[in-house]
């Protein structure tokens, strides 16, 4: 029986919701639908930042989902390589690249060409030098551990830390620097279940979560070799074994969530060794969105009876572990439609940004702005009607790019500079101005807009002058088509 079957359902409620989307689109098609008549399926929002070249996720009606570049100018923005050439009509029939990685001068990414399955490949930049690096599950299987947490695949020095599905529960930690040569497996991680993995660098190594045969999920430690991939610390207390989730890192602590994983009260920190792994907390309420901000995490913690939502953050110390100032109705929203329930709080590193309601919890949102301090957590003085997810809060140098509007006005992309009293509305008009790419293009950010006929992909740099149309593609939605967006940290 799988383990961490509350995760499995939310995930079998999203892909049957998205199911019946794509069902009742083309239910009054007597005939499959032709290739060029799809429309635009789930998009996993992958990005990632080569030299100067943001890499990313985007399509035409033509090739579907695939492998983009821009430059941040209509001439360098293009498709690199239509990975997925297969003829069938199915919805998501493209090789929907994901997991998006810079390793060596290259990108390392997951694509899926319509022959190996999801399968580690390697881009350049050039069509040419975009290829598969192995097919490490042999034939039509897939070796990707389907996503059942968000960071199943980690950047450590030069390599690349990923983990491979080899079928019946049975995980293996692999490594590659971007060479079939050096591309290698490390260890097997006997599990009986697909339990949620999740990937920190720290010191130099590989730190990651999992559960091995029937026991909880554990934290482990890996330095690349077979003898050097070890669990550091089971959780246990009074006999009963918890499980440890939600894995982030700063620069002299890893941080986690003891406990339940879908509801932990407990707060955990570690400095790599199994003796400075420790409980910090466990008398706050249940514990959210662990976010690094400088050398601090700031986090949610809720009762989930209807209390209140109160921002947290701590230095690593229990008396440093406090609730920042009371800010009237200044709770962090989360979207409980997130599988893992993280909220928007979204950091630039040293600064997290988060929306929450003001006037006593009604709307408008408000967003704001801290840096884990009492004195650094404050509005910035600009308000919206409108909800924000985790892909529509983008940290850019020292302000922030995010979804709003008012009751009045369709939604809009916003900037905020950090020290003004009011944000900018950039002017990008579209119906659905609702996705952003969560890497920034040097002091860009990256807008994906589109109405009931055309994809546009946007750059700006948060002035009025500075924001322009790079690239426009017609959907050719034969029965209409809307962008359905997963909450994937990559």
């Amino acid at each position: 029986m799988r383990r961490f079957l509350p995760h499995l359902v939310r995930r079998a409620v999203l892909l049957l919701f998205v199911s019946l989307v794509f069902t009742s689109a083309s239910a009054s098609a007597a005939e499959p639908r032709p290739r060029e008549g799809i429309g635009v399926p789930t998009v996993w929002p992958g990005s990632a930042v080569v030299g100067s070249t943001l890499f990313f996720t985007w399509f035409t009606a033509d090739t579907q989902l695939e492998l983009w570049k821009t430059d941040g100018t209509a001439a360098g923005t293009r498709l690199v390589k239509d990975i997925n050439t297969t003829t069938n009509t199915a919805y998501l029939e493209s090789s929907s690249p994901r997991q998006f990685h810079a390793v060596n001068g290259r990108l390392l990414f997951f694509a899926d060409d319509g022959v190996h399955g999801r399968e580690l490949w390697v881009s350049d930049g050039s069509e040419a030098g975009t290829q598969m690096v192995m097919d490490i599950n042999p034939g039509p299987g897939s070796s990707e551990l389907e996503p059942l947490s968000e960071i199943q695949s980690r950047v450590v020095g030069n390599k690349l830390f990923f983990m491979v599905d080899v079928g019946d529960f049975e995980l293996e930690l692999w490594v590659s620097d971007g060479t079939s040569a050096n591309t290698r497996r490390v260890r097997a991680i006997d599990s009986d279940s697909y339990s949620p993995i999740e990937m920190v660098s720290f010191k130099g190594k590989l730190y990651f979560t999992a559960a091995v045969a029937s026991g909880p999920v554990e934290l482990w430690v890996s330095d690349g070799t077979a003898a050097g991939t070890m669990p550091v610390k089971r959780q246990s207390r009074n006999g009963i074994d918890g499980e440890f989730c939600h894995l982030v890192a700063t620069d002299t602590l890893l941080w986690m969530l003891g406990g339940g994983c879908n509801a932990s009260g407990e707060l955990w920190t570690s400095d790599g060794t199994t003796a400075g792994t420790r409980l910090l907390r466990d008398d706050m309420g249940y514990v959210f969105a662990l976010t690094p901000v400088g050398s601090r995490v700031v986090f949610i913690v809720d009762d989930l009876d209807g209390g209140s939502k109160e921002l947290w953050s701590s230095d690593g110390t229990l008396a440093g572990t406090q609730k920042l100032r009371v800010v009237e109705a200044s709770t962090p929203r989360y979207d409980s439609s997130d599988a893992f329930l993280r909220p928007s709080l979204q950091t630039s590193g040293t600064v997290a940004y988060f929306r929450a309601p003001s006037n006593g919890g009604s709307l408008p949102w408000q967003m704001w702005r801290t840096d884990g301090t009492d004195a650094g957590t404050r509005a910035l003085g600009s308000t919206s009607s409108f909800h924000t997810g985790l892909s529509t809060i983008v940290p850019v140098g020292q302000g922030v790019f995010y979804l709003g509007g008012s009751e009045t006005t369709s939604s809009q992309i916003m900037y905020h500079d950090g020290t003004s009293q009011a944000a900018r509305v950039l002017p990008i008009e579209n119906e659905y101005p609702e996705m952003m790419i969560r890497t920034p293009l040097g002091n860009q950010a990256v807008v994906l807009t589109f109405d009931s006929n055309t994809a546009t992909v946007w750059v700006s740099d948060g002035s009025a002058a500075g924001t322009r149309e790079i690239h426009s593609t017609s959907l050719r939605c034969d029965y209409g088509c809307r962008v359905y967006v997963p909450l994937i940290r990559r």
